[in-house]
């Protein structure tokens, strides 16, 4: 298992700290972040939000490493080491779907900026522990307990956008008896009735289209900023 710790102190900064363990299996790795999008058929440079990065071994003993390229650090003479830790901090300054956010009211994050990964560790499961405010709640379809989450696997973890904050509004509705949610972030005048139905309508047809489903349940996550915005990602 991955594991992360993701936490902030002053969320007018925009600064978020990430900690991470990769478990050690060869004696190198070789560790990314990622340069796709979902959505963008292009090259994406996430690695420009990246404060500052470390690299220590269980006892905090610092561990080189070279860099072939910006979104890309290659550990080497790891023999004898059981984890490596990594430590970074990213800033979260864009406000769109498809990048991440921190501000006083809500932490909104997608893994595909922010998250390492190895390429030795692709099925690894992940576990994320989240310091937030007691009162906030994830959106989000990884599973959750709390403000820990889980992923099977690097890609569910890269498909699984997050939305934290005090201020969710939560609709749910099912079709061919799998739960779909809506969360909501920002104020809004919609109608919870006709958005429940035409959601329901589509759902039905598409699913129906496709004959099935390939998980066991969706979640919608909006936010609606305070200054005209419109933007999405599938």
């Amino acid at each position: 298992m991955i594991k992360y710790q993701i936490s902030y102190d002053q969320p007018h900064t925009r600064k978020v700290r990430f900690k991470a363990e990769f478990p050690v299996v060869s004696e190198s790795m070789t560790i990314r972040l990622p340069i796709w999008r979902p959505g963008r058929y292009e090259v994406g440079n996430f690695a420009k939000y990246l404060m500052w990065i470390c690299y220590r071994d269980g006892d905090q003993n610092e561990i080189e490493s070279s860099q072939p390229n910006n979104h890309t650090w290659e550990l080497e003479n790891l023999k004898g080491i059981d984890s490596i830790h990594v430590e970074y901090e990213f800033h979260a300054g864009v406000l769109n779907a498809g990048s991440c956010w921190l501000d006083e009211h809500m932490l909104y994050l997608n893994p595909v900026n922010c998250f390492l990964y190895s390429d030795q560790h692709q099925e690894t499961e992940y576990q994320l522990d989240f310091s937030l405010p007691s009162n906030y709640e994830i959106a989000c379809s990884m599973s959750k307990n709390g403000h820990q989450l889980k992923a099977e696997n690097y890609q569910e973890l890269m498909d699984s956008p997050l939305m934290a904050s005090n201020q969710l509004e939560h609709w749910e509705y099912e079709s061919n008896g799998i739960p779909f949610h809506l969360w909501f972030r920002g104020e809004h005048e919609l109608s919870k009735e006709k958005v429940l139905d035409d959601f329901r309508r589509f759902t039905d047809s598409q699913i129906k289209a496709f004959g099935g489903f390939t998980v066991d349940e969706y979640h919608f996550l909006f936010l609606f900023p305070q200054v005209k915005a419109y933007h999405g990602v599938e």
